[in-house]
C-alpha cells in the first residue's frame, strides 16, 4: 500500500543505511528526516508525520543489532564490524532524538526551556536550543565578524543560517541563568559564552562577538570524547586565534547592553546582540 516506506525499511533492515540528519528543510519538505544509504538512490527524505513510525523502526533495530552482536563473537570479523557500525549507528540516532528534551537534575527540560507559550522566550529558545549540526547548505560564507559586530539590525542576517567566524578568543566563561536551560544553576547545563574579537589588539566591548556553546551541543560532543565544558574551553581557548561556526542568532535580550545598539554606554559588554548560537564547530589555528 506504502510501496515508497516499504522498500526504505527494507533497506534499512537490509543495513543499507549508514547515516541519517534532521533537517529543517529539505527540498520542500520541512521539517524532514534524511536518510543516507550505501547504494543508489543515495538519499531518501521522510516527511514529519512519519517520524514516529521510523524512530520505532530504529529502537526494534537497536534492540535486535545487540542481540545479533552478542550471538555472533565466532562469526567472521567483518560480519561483526558491520554490526557494531549498526549500533552505533542506532545508538546515535537514539541519542540525538533525546536532546528535543534533556534531563537537568531530575527536571524534564525540552527545547523551549520554562519559557511561558505566550512568552518572545518561547519560540526564541528553539533557536538557541537547536542540536542538529549544519549541513553544507545551511552556511552563508557572505557574512563575516566584522558585519556581525557592526550590525544593530535584527533583520541584517537570517537566524535559521549558518556561518564560519576566525577570530581571537580574549575570554570565555559561563553564561548566566536563563529560561532555556530551565533557570539551572548547574554549571553542566548552562551556555558557555566565548567572547570572539578580531585580534588581541581589538578587544573592548565594541569588538567582542558574542558565540555560546549550549548544553545539547555540549553532550553530542562529550559522546564522541570531545571535552567542551567551560573550563576546558577556558584552558584551551582563551588567547588563541580559532575557526568557529555555528548557527546565527539574535539576542534582542541585551540591546541595552551592547555597543552596535547603544555606543558609548558604560554597560556595554558586547559588540551587538548577533551571535552564533549554538556553536557546532571549533578549531584553534595557532
Amino acid at each position: 500500500m506504502y510501496p515508497y516506506h516499504n522498500k526504505i525499511k527494507q533497506r534499512i533492515k537490509n543495513n543499507e543505511l549508514i547515516h541519517y540528519e534532521y533537517l529543517d528543510k529539505y527540498k520542500d519538505i520541512s521539517p524532514c528526516l534524511l536518510l543516507h544509504f550505501d547504494k543508489e538512490p543515495y538519499t531518501r527524505p521522510i516527511r514529519q508525520h512519519r517520524f514516529l513510525e521510523y524512530e520505532e523502526l530504529f529502537k526494534t533495530l537497536l534492540a535486535n543489532a545487540a542481540d545479533n552482536i552478542a550471538n555472533n563473537k565466532n562469526k567472521p570479523l567483518a560480519n561483526m564490524k558491520k554490526l557494531l557500525i549498526i549500533l552505533t549507528l542506532l545508538c546515535s540516532f537514539s541519542f540525538s532524538q533525546a536532546q528535543e528534551s534533556i534531563n537537568i537534575n531530575g527536571v524534564d527540560c525540552d527545547i523551549h526551556g520554562s519559557a511561558h507559550p505566550e512568552r518572545p522566550e518561547y519560540r526564541l529558545n528553539e533557536y538557541k536550543n537547536r542540536y542538529h549540526l549544519p549541513t553544507k547548505s545551511d552556511y552563508d560564507n557572505t557574512i563575516n565578524l566584522h558585519q556581525l559586530m557592526t550590525s544593530s539590525d535584527e533583520d541584517a542576517f537570517p537566524i535559521d543560517k549558518a556561518v564560519i567566524l576566525t577570530g581571537y578568543v580574549f575570554n570565555v566563561k559561563m553564561g548566566g541563568v536563563e529560561t532555556c536551560n530551565c533557570k539551572t544553576k548547574d554549571a553542566a547545563y548552562r551556555d558557555t559564552h566565548i567572547e570572539l574579537t578580531p585580534d588581541d589588539q581589538h578587544t573592548s566591548p565594541e569588538y567582542r562577538v558574542i558565540v555560546e556553546v549550549t548544553p545539547r551541543i555540549r553532550a553530542i560532543m562529550a559522546a564522541k570524547g570531545i571535552d567542551w565544558s567551560t573550563e576546558t574551553l577556558k584552558e584551551t581557548l582563551i588567547g588563541h586565534k580559532v575557526k568557529i561556526s555555528g548557527w546565527l542568532f539574535y539576542d534582542a535580550e541585551h540591546k541595552s547592553q551592547a555597543y552596535a545598539n547603544n555606543p558609548g554606554n558604560e554597560r556595554d559588554w558586547r559588540a551587538s546582540c548577533w551571535e552564533i548560537h549554538p556553536i557546532t564547530y571549533i578549531k584553534v589555528l595557532d
